[in-house]
């Protein structure tokens, strides 16, 4: 029996401008980033899975909720 593997986690933020002028493969775009989109997110990259996150809201620093 293997060690699970441990999903990419790799986060990037990029502005809209920068989007014009980018093409990514993703396997499947996830809208949205609650509770539950970011469980089912999780699992697609646990199933080595290429995960898109999209999200409207605003953005937060880090530590603004410690």
């Amino acid at each position: 029996m293997t060690a699970p593997r441990k999903p990419n986690t790799t986060r990037r933020h990029v502005s809209s401008a920068a989007l014009a002028d980018t093409t990514e493969d993703f396997d499947v775009v996830v809208v949205g980033s609650g509770f539950g989109a970011s469980v089912i997110a999780y699992r697609l990259a646990e199933a080595d899975q290429r995960v898109c996150v999209l999200e409207r809201g605003r953005r937060y620093p880090p530590g603004s909720f410690a």
